[in-house]
């Protein structure tokens, strides 16, 4: 994630957002000035342009078609690469009247008229043909007869760990629903995990770490196994320093999304449920949960 903070890129995000979110016909959504720009001609065919200043942010023209008075151009004009967006083949859909059609040229194109990119439908869908597709096989592996499974925890600086392994090696990890897979690199030594490549990665701040990839055989929590699971290989070795545990990486999104999740904070433990298996329990009372 990059912040960015030039008044540049402050513009031309207000920009977009107000184009997107149509507040040109919705003036409670974003406060601008609004001026007639006179007649234009887009190819050929008779406007009328307004043009908008949005607060904050640089002006565009809206073109709209003098005999029909749709919309059919929006022309940028500033910008390093200021950009038209060309509307047509308007049709009805949904009580309203949409283009079907969008075409984007930078200024630079239409002069030399090259590389114009565009955007069209394909026309109507086939019958069934947005089908939901059919959901993958359930992969997480539960101990025999059993359909959950219940470990202890550590939280500690408001992180929780518990006790893992990796291809059968135990490891403390940090876990966290959203985390994805990631595996300090010199535990992965440790462990006798392979990372291969080199990738850039950085987080908040500027320092940048070279990250690799390692795939593992299986990854365990209590006797609940994902098999063949990809790791980020990070230099997390300042993680352990600062928060003064010792930790092999992060787990969790991966056990997350294939197990119903009970984090018992008080008792300092997690249950793990296989989602056909779990009933939530009655809170308040028959027929409130």
């Amino acid at each position: 994630m990059r912040i960015e903070r030039s008044g540049e890129a402050a513009a031309q995000a207000i920009q977009g957002a107000y184009a997107a979110t149509y507040a040109l016909f919705f003036p409670g959504r974003w406060p601008a000035t609004i001026t007639a720009a006179g007649p234009r001609s887009a190819d050929g065919v008779p406007c009328d342009a307004l043009r908008a200043t949005p607060k904050g942010a640089d002006p565009l023209e809206v073109w709209f078609d003098r005999n029909s008075h749709l919309v059919v151009r929006t022309v940028q004009l500033t910008g390093v690469q200021p950009a038209s967006f060309l509307f047509s083949d308007f049709r009805k859909a949904g009580g309203l009247t949409i283009p079907y059609r969008t075409v984007q040229r930078r200024q630079s194109e239409v002069r030399s008229g090259r590389n114009r990119r565009q955007r069209e439908p394909v026309g109507a869908y086939p019958d069934g043909s947005l089908r939901a597709t059919a959901a993958a096989a359930y992969d997480a592996v539960f101990p025999a007869d059993r359909n959950e499974v219940t470990v202890p925890f550590r939280l500690r600086n408001n992180h929780i760990y518990v006790e893992a392994s990796i291809n059968g090696k135990p490891a403390p990890f940090v876990f966290d629903t959203g985390a994805t897979n990631i595996l300090d690199g010199r535990s992965a030594a440790t462990l006798g995990v392979k990372t291969e490549g080199v990738l850039p990665g950085g987080g908040f701040g500027s320092a940048i770490s070279s990250n690799g990839l390692a795939k593992v055989q299986s990854v365990a929590i209590g006797g609940l196994v994902l098999k063949d699971q990809v790791f980020t290989a990070v230099d997390n070795g300042q993680w352990s320093k600062v928060q003064g545990l010792p930790s092999a990486g992060l787990l969790g999104y991966e056990f997350a999304k294939r197990a119903v999740l009970t984090i018992d904070y008080a008792r300092e433990r997690i249950t793990f449920t296989r989602p056909d298996d779990f009933h939530p329990p009655y809170v308040f009372g028959p027929g409130m949960r």
